[in-house]
């Protein structure tokens, strides 16, 4: 990926205020729900492809 290593240099010197970061409020087998830092809401779905 074109600049990858330049990101990564860049994520990795912002403070932990900085970084995105979520507060999880519901985990399941298939499934997790959290609330971000500016208040949206996240989801995340396990896919079962074989």
């Amino acid at each position: 990926m074109r600049g990858g290593s330049d990101r990564e240099q860049a994520f990795a010197a912002q403070t932990l205020k900085d970084q995105a970061f979520f507060t999880f409020f519901c985990v399941e087998n298939h499934y997790i729900a959290a609330r971000g830092k500016g208040g949206g809401l996240a989801l995340w779905v396990k896919d079962d492809v074989a």
